[in-house]
């Protein structure tokens, strides 16, 4: 099977393994076996890699062939589930939301009737039906969506806690979407604190969410906290990347239109 290990040479390894998951299918292709399950997964990791690299039309191509095969030798089992949920999570990507709403919705009934609500995966399907009615703007789907979503996953202790970091973003988000800014700050902060928890502060997972969460003060005109935010994001950013890098100067530039609009103008 295609597995990615990470690193520097992480191109070069993804390529590798797309050559290498084509000809394992050729010796399916070679032999007349490609009506059996293990073709259908093979076929499934190939679309990872593709998924992996952004190769998005290639990676739909495969998951979708993989799904009807894996229903025609299986039926609706857990792996046909995996596959729609990870084609759809490629839809998504793609812009087609419609598409991915109806293979999430698939997905999380399979789960639903074969692990039962607590299961981790039954929580990420409705994490990913919230990120997708957030996508089509639909913010009070979503919302019911990541709050089961969330109230599963605090009581689940098989779920990771950068997960739950990424269900609580995802809420602030449809919460900034609507337009209640209070809920949202509440909510990314949450996620920045469980990202804190899982990684600390001196990385890019964190600084990011920081950047987010200032925007979001801004938006709401709580402009001094927005400044706390940026500034931290900036002081993390200077740690990460050399101070005569680019992202580093525009975040310089970018905490100090917020000071001016904060009157911090020392």
């Amino acid at each position: 099977h295609c597995t990615y290990i990470g690193g520097s040479d992480g191109f070069i390894q993804h390529s590798f393994c797309v050559i290498r998951g084509k000809g394992i299918l050729n010796i399916y292709v070679e032999n007349d076996d490609m009506d059996c399950m293990d073709y259908a997964v093979d076929m499934s990791n190939l679309a990872m890699v593709y998924d992996q690299v952004q190769v998005y039309d290639r990676a739909a191509e495969y998951y979708k062939k993989a799904a009807e095969l894996k229903k025609e030798c299986s039926g609706e089992s857990l792996s046909y589930a995996d596959t729609l949920n990870n084609l759809a999570i490629v839809w998504n990507q793609t812009g087609k939301q419609k598409e991915a709403l109806s293979l999430h919705q698939k997905a999380l009934e399979i789960r639903d009737e074969k692990l039962g609500r607590e299961h981790v995966d039954y929580i990420h399907s409705l994490y990913h039906m919230g990120n997708t009615y957030e996508l089509l703007k639909e913010f009070d789907k979503a919302i019911e969506f990541h709050s089961k979503a969330m109230q599963k996953a605090r009581q689940c202790k098989g779920f990771d806690t950068l997960d739950l970091a990424d269900l609580h973003g995802s809420a602030a988000r449809s919460y900034e979407g609507k337009g209640n800014y209070k809920k949202a700050i509440y909510y990314y902060e949450v996620s920045l604190d469980l990202i804190e928890k899982a990684r600390g502060t001196e990385n890019f997972y964190y600084m990011m969410n920081a950047l987010t969460l200032a925007a979001a003060c801004e938006k709401a005109g709580l402009l001094d906290i927005a400044v706390q935010y940026c500034e931290k994001a900036v002081n993390i950013r200077r740690k990460i990347f050399s101070e005569k890098h680019l992202d580093f100067l525009n975040s310089l530039n970018s905490l100090a239109a917020i000071c001016c609009k904060a009157n911090q103008y020392d």
